[in-house]
């Protein structure tokens, strides 16, 4: 059971954003950085009313808008690995594991609000005049924290095999899949968004996803051995061993102790 929440742990937050390309025509579609094109530009766009056309970019610096942050999220992932790799090794695999899937609900939150509020903010809210360069922020962070906590998930529920030693392959090779198979979660999404038979708005499906990580994340968060328990189990692993090599010489002892009186004493002459 614990494993199992793990694997799905990592598979709904583990990866996410290598599967950001099936997230673009979601983004092109709700206008999101099209006031890159220019103020023209932009207005035809809005215009656009079928899913062709208006899954599509609207200029060649909205894309480039998109991919930078993409590749910048993907290499803040790579990084991540380092990062969260010494907080489990400082703080423990629970406190990497909470970090990591703090962020990740964070950017689906930051995301699906970006889009939801679509610009409808007060006047000079946080001392910004454009709302839609809001929106922008708010999707930009939410797109990098969820490139930031993925490693985090992934390193804390490695975790298991240091619980359950003889389930180490399993937890590792469970671990490469999930990661990889995590870039489907947006080709979800992009299916929900834009199938007519199911049609639901980008904020609440960020919104639902967002919430089942959370409650999947504590569950999981919740059979994570700590800092402590690891050492635990560190420490009677090394006296287990200890007691097993002490048992190894006593045998050998034995065994030489048998040998040297059944041997003739004249035999060594």
């Amino acid at each position: 059971m614990h494993l199992l929440l793990g694997s799905a742990s990592i598979f709904c937050m583990g990866g996410i954003i290598f599967g950001v390309a099936s997230l673009f025509p979601i983004l092109y579609k709700e206008q999101i950085f099209v006031e890159t094109c220019g103020e023209r530009l932009a207005k035809q766009c809005a215009l656009r009313g079928d899913n062709v056309t208006a899954t599509t970019k609207c200029c060649n610096d909205q894309k480039l808008r998109f991919t930078g942050f993409a590749s910048l999220s993907i290499f803040m992932s790579d990084f991540g690995m380092l990062t969260f790799g010494e907080l489990g090794d400082w703080a423990g695999p629970s406190v990497a594991f909470g970090t990591g899937s703090g962020l990740i609900c964070s950017g689906l939150f930051l995301i699906g609000g970006s889009a939801f509020m679509d610009g409808h903010y007060p006047p000079n809210f946080f001392g910004l005049a454009q709302p839609s360069l809001i929106d922008e922020i708010l999707f930009s962070t939410g797109m990098l924290l969820l490139g930031a906590g993925g490693p985090g998930v992934i390193i804390g529920t490695l975790s298991l095999s240091e619980k359950y030693s003889f389930l180490r392959a399993a937890v590792t090779s469970l671990t490469a899949a999930m990661e990889d198979s995590s870039a489907l979660v947006f080709l979800f999404f992009n299916r929900l968004y834009l199938d007519h038979d199911f049609g639901y708005s980008f904020p609440s499906i960020c919104f639902t996803w967002c919430g089942f990580c959370v409650a999947l994340a504590l569950c999981t968060w919740m059979v994570l051995p700590t800092k402590r328990q690891i050492r635990q189990i560190h420490v009677y692993a090394e006296m287990a061993a200890r007691s097993h090599q002490r048992t190894l010489d006593m045998e050998r002892n034995a065994r030489m102790t048998v040998r040297e009186s059944q041997t003739p004493n004249g035999a060594a002459l």
